[in-house]
């Protein structure tokens, strides 16, 4: 049994109250949370990572990003590899309202990441999140709390009640995003204490550890900082959960932007982009023949928002208790739900009337009856868990080989998606055959030049997934790169071109105020004089490459004879596209001096000015100039 305790809530979740009667003070929480660091590592945690298909760390880095863990866990939620799933196509009829995208309603390739449409890339009726390895760690969590809040789901839902359950079940995601997870969340020197919205920060990313480890005593500001981070989550509890309760009782939308975030905007694209599949045949049939209401989903607002004050709760409050084998038959009622799901979305694209329509209903309907019987037995927490875990996957296993039988009569898109579930927390080698043609788009997408030298694409694709860091975080082209530097050695032209590739993938991949307000001084010495700030593009990565790498890279051969040695080179992203300088003494000179945050008044020269110039006509570097000022009264006459 894996227990994580935290004091008792103060009272029941009443919706007649303000949230804070029910949740602890700022004060309560966070040195609970202090005790919780001081008693180290709760036994049998770290199990539950390969359990539920994601990296220890992102599911442990604090003590309440631990405790979303265990709310996932004791909902049954694990994790596909985002990379390796085959996303189902929608019928038309299914589709959003208005186009999330340029491309349908599936995942692309672009620079190496598989990018998603913002308002369709999540369902909140998933049994299964994503581990998508590009996002940052907090996802994890935040995905947990998803499947921990529940959605709302009525044969009869209005447009409305979709919209008010889209930003009910997002509440308590983005509450411990921005507040709840950043108690003691180790963050870089320039982040401590400030909220990332969509930066990314590979600094505070580098700095993950599990939460036990965390020094205190060697980092006192940690308990201020966490005091103003519980302040900011009950704060932000406190006027969501009041706009909410006022749309219930009103039925009329509350709207509370908060900064960059507006929770109303977003429900609303939630509710535009999913009305057409949540009130569709298959959903309707999927959850009533496989769901419950008030386990799974709930039927009334009130009940949903109660469920999402009670999950709140737990997350701050009381011991969580997670027994690994009960876990395991929750995960396998999910697993069971997951591909009814794609069955009966694939069946959305038959006429039922047909010949293909009743063949398919024909062979697939016995199986569906066995997994919706599977599902009830296992909710039931049996005795014999392993039999009747053992019995359900022959289940999840005899309908998977059914639609095989009958793939020929759907479309394409759909036989070839359906076998792609992505699972890595069980039989991770078989699961990731039919995502690997899918893993191969993706390295030739992010490291073309890396994937024309192999051999066999394909068994390169499967062979990565079964490497020990392909499920880590990170983009591909890294995860790649460790691969056959791992199989191959760091020095084989392979690794290297691979490294390449990585270097020129790697986040972070833009500069937005660069990108507004850089400027470029109108001669080179007008640098020794001029103000504003300089500093290196957010961008800009430095790295040593074979001569030839640099020059295949851009298409052209090392001139014959020429030494292929290592050249330093610095790089940086703008617009998407690479641009890349080889480093002079000088141009290191000067990238060193700004990246050590010296003033250039101690080291800018005459002589570096032309190569300083070079930079910032690159963009490698960017001159922020200063508003000008009225220094003189005379000047305004």
């Amino acid at each position: 049994m894996i227990r994580h305790p935290l004091p008792p809530a103060p009272r029941p979740v009443s919706l007649d109250e303000n949230p804070r009667r029910w949740l602890p003070t700022p004060e309560a929480l966070v040195g609970a949370l202090e005790k919780n660091i001081d008693a180290g590592e709760p036994a049998g945690l770290r199990a539950l990572a390969p359990l539920m298909g994601a990296p220890e760390v992102d599911l442990t880095v604090t003590p309440l990003t631990a405790r979303a863990t265990m709310l996932g866990a004791l909902s049954g939620r694990a994790f596909y590899h985002h990379e390796l799933r085959l996303r189902q196509p929608m019928p038309e009829h299914l589709e959003p309202e208005l186009a999330v995208w340029q491309a349908g309603t599936t995942p692309e390739w672009s620079d190496g990441v598989l990018a998603e449409p913002k308002y369709f890339s999540f369902f909140q009726d998933a049994p299964f999140p994503a581990f998508n390895p590009n996002h940052r760690r907090k996802w994890r969590a935040h995905e947990l709390l998803h499947g921990a809040s529940k959605f709302f789901w009525h044969p009869q839902m209005t447009r409305f009640e979709l919209y008010v359950s889209a930003r009910l079940n997002e509440l308590l995601p983005i509450i411990h995003w921005y507040g709840f997870d950043e108690i003691f969340r180790p963050r870089c020197a320039e982040h401590r204490g400030k909220l990332l919205y969509r930066e990314f920060c590979a600094a505070c990313e580098g700095l993950a550890r599990p939460y036990w480890e965390l020094d205190l005593a060697a980092e006192p500001q940690q308990r201020a900082l966490g005091m103003g981070a519980a302040h900011n989550a009950l704060e932000h509890l406190e006027s969501e959960w009041s706009a909410i309760v006022q749309e219930i009782a009103t039925g009329r939308l509350h709207a509370t932007p908060r900064g960059r975030l507006d929770a109303s905007s977003d429900a609303v694209g939630y509710m535009r982009a999913h009305w057409n599949r949540v009130t569709a045949w298959s959903t309707g049939s999927w959850v009533e023949r496989f769901l419950v209401d008030g386990v799974d989903y709930f039927s009334t607002l009130d009940a949903l928002l109660l469920n999402v004050g009670q999950a709140t709760q737990d997350l701050v409050c009381g011991t969580l208790e997670v027994d690994t084998s009960v876990y395991r038959a929750r995960r396998t009622r999910r697993q069971l739900q997951d591909i009814a799901s794609r069955v009966l979305v694939a069946m959305e694209w038959l006429d039922p009337e047909s010949d293909e329509g009743q063949r398919a209903e024909d062979a697939l309907e016995p199986h569906l009856e066995a997994l919706a019987g599977a599902c009830g037995e296992l909710l039931e927490e049996p005795e014999d868990i392993d039999s009747c875990e053992s019995a359900a996957l022959e289940s999840f296993a005899g309908c998977a080989r059914a639609f095989s039988e009958v793939a020929e009569l759907f479309p394409e898109p759909i036989a070839e998606s359906f076998l792609g579930f992505g699972y890595r927390f069980l039989d991770a080698d078989i699961f990731a055959e039919a995502g690997a043609a899918q893993l191969a788009r993706g390295v030739e997408d992010g490291a073309p030049k890396t994937f024309a030298m192999l051999t066999d694409p394909l068994d390169s694709a499967v062979a990565l997934t079964q490497w020990e860091g392909f499920d880590t975080t990170g983009r591909l082209t890294e995860r790649l790169h460790g691969w056959l530097s791992d199989q191959l050695g760091e020095e084989h032209p392979f690794s290297e071109q691979a490294r390449f590739e990585a270097f020129a993938n790697a986040e972070p991949r833009g500069d937005e105020e660069a990108t507004l307000f850089a400027s470029l001084p109108d001669a080179p010495a007008d640098l020794l004089e001029a103000g504003g700030r300089l500093r290196p593009h957010a961008t800009l990565r430095r790295a040593s490459f074979a001569a030839s790498i640099i020059t295949h890279t851009i298409g052209q051969k090392l001139p014959e004879g020429s030494d292929d040695s290592q050249i330093p080179v610095a790089a940086a992203l703008v617009d998407g596209q690479l641009r890349l300088v080889a480093e002079s003494d000088d141009i290191t000179r000067i990238l060193n001096h700004l990246q050590a945050g010296e003033d250039r008044t101690h080291w800018l020269t005459e002589a570096l000015c032309e190569p300083l110039y070079e930079l910032l006509e690159n963009s490698l570097v960017c001159w922020l100039p200063e508003p000008r000022r009225v220094h003189d009264q005379s000047e305004t006459l």
